[in-house]
């Protein structure tokens, strides 16, 4: 049997590689309707024909390339169109029962099980007149002269009832919206609301489809976010670690990613915890996770707390009792959170506000000017010692003016024109004196 098991194996290794070319297209496609580009019609699709549960005479869909186009939508309360019993068919309707009748039954359809081309159109909407509970749905057209011809040569029209052929990728239940106002359940979550999406998720993936994405997963709308939720709170999250060694560990807080984003530090979305008792907070931390030889390695957001020692708390208690990954935290409004996303830079460390509120606390001294960062910084050093303190202050200057140091030393002329030697150095290769000198290090966090 070990031949029958190692060929499953690379089976599924085989699958989940499909599945992630899949769901990545699905989600190129969304980014191809947000830039209001033209998908290209080239890139063609197969499925196969087959007659459904229902009657129905479908082509097949990957379900990949429709969680791919969901993950990547943000509309407030759309879910998945799943089946009755929670599972997922992605296909497009060729034929309907009555359609079949008129034809002369299923049984004349000698082409079920052949494959079919189409390609992906546009992204659309409606308000469906009969789909029972349902106020809107979201749609993929699809192009495809190949299942046109086909139900013309059974004496039906190209296209059924005029409709363009369509993958449907999203429904919005009714009532969900109220009044043109994001409703409780799409926006002003309660713990319950936010437990129970987190709960829809698959628990127990596989390692394929963790890889591919391909999994029934929580979604909500919160605040303005899009949160996609893999592993609710008390779920069992696995993984592998660089060394090849296999882990596990109990989450003590919903878990998952953020829609929209994109980190620059590995590629994939900005990921969060949230604790679901602190649903109301607007305080959000941002978490400077490292390697273990000390380079940055990612972000990882909290929310739900109230505080940076809750935070940190909450984040090392999904961890074990030896991870050595937490550096430092942010700490932030969840406007200024947003602001972040839209401008910060997710490629390194969030650097941690000294005098948080001025206008560069989204920024880096790294984003500026070196020379007149280091003349900033020793202006300000004859207001304050702390080298942070200064650097923090010269940020909110350079972020009005990048020029601001220069023109204050054409003004002051009792304030010597060049830096010092070490700070510069500093400013230049990103290193730092160890903690408990004289005077605090100024920390480059890239």
């Amino acid at each position: 049997m070990h031949w029958l098991t190692s060929s499953l194996e690379e089976y599924r290794q085989y699958q989940a590689k499909v599945d992630k070319i899949y769901y990545d297209h699905g989600a190129a496609f969304m980014h191809l309707q947000k830039e209001a580009a033209v998908p290209e019609v080239a890139f063609s699709l197969t499925g196969k024909l087959y007659l459904s549960g229902s009657g129905w005479l479908l082509l097949s869909v990957p379900n990949a390339l429709v969680r791919g186009v969901f993950d990547a939508l943000h509309e407030p309360g759309a879910e998945l169109p799943l089946r009755s019993d929670g599972q997922l068919e992605a296909h497009i309707s060729i034929m309907s029962p009555d359609e079949l009748q008129t034809i002369g039954g299923a049984g004349k359809i000698t082409e079920r099980g052949h494959e079919y081309r189409y390609s992906l159109g546009q992204l659309k909407s409606v308000e469906p007149n009969s789909w029972s509970g349902v106020a809107r749905v979201w749609y993929c057209t699809v192009s495809s002269p190949a299942l046109e011809n086909l139900r013309k040569s059974y004496g039906l029209e190209p296209r059924r009832n005029g409709y363009d052929l369509h993958i449907t990728v999203a429904k919005r239940k009714a009532r969900v919206l109220q009044n043109n106002e994001v409703s409780k359940a799409a926006e002003d979550l309660t713990a319950k609301e936010l437990t129970a999406a987190a709960n829809k998720a698959d628990k127990n993936p596989s390692e394929e489809q963790k890889e591919s994405g391909n999994y029934r997963k929580g979604h909500v709308f919160w605040r303005g976010l899009g949160l996609t939720i893999e592993n609710p709170k008390g779920s069992i999250r696995r993984g592998t670690d660089e060394e090849g060694k296999k882990w596990e560990t109990t989450m003590t807080a919903h878990y998952g990613y953020i829609k929209k984003t994109k980190s620059a530090a590995d590629g994939d979305h900005v990921d969060f915890f949230f604790d679901p008792s602190g649903v109301d907070s607007d305080f959000v931390c941002i978490v400077n996770q490292t390697k273990p030889n000390g380079s940055f390695d990612e972000h990882k957001v909290v929310f739900g707390t109230a505080s940076e020692e809750e935070a940190k708390k909450l984040y090392l208690s999904n961890y074990s009792d030896d991870w050595k990954g937490f550096h430092s935290c942010k700490s932030m409004s969840l406007d200024k959170f947003k602001e972040w996303l839209e401008e910060g830079d997710t490629s390194k460390k969030a650097e941690v506000d000294v005098l948080p509120g001025g206008k560069g606390d989204l920024k880096s001294i790294m984003d500026f000017n070196a020379d007149e960062m280091a003349k900033g910084v020793q202006t300000e050093k004859e207001h304050t010692v702390d080298e942070e303190i200064a650097a923090d202050i010269a940020k909110d200057h350079l972020t009005e003016d990048k020029n601001y140091y220069t023109k204050l030393r054409s003004i002051d002329k009792g304030v010597p024109a060049v830096a010092s030697k070490s700070l510069m150095e500093r400013l230049s290769n990103g290193s730092s004196r160890k903690a408990g000198s004289a005077s605090i290090s100024l920390q480059l966090n890239y």
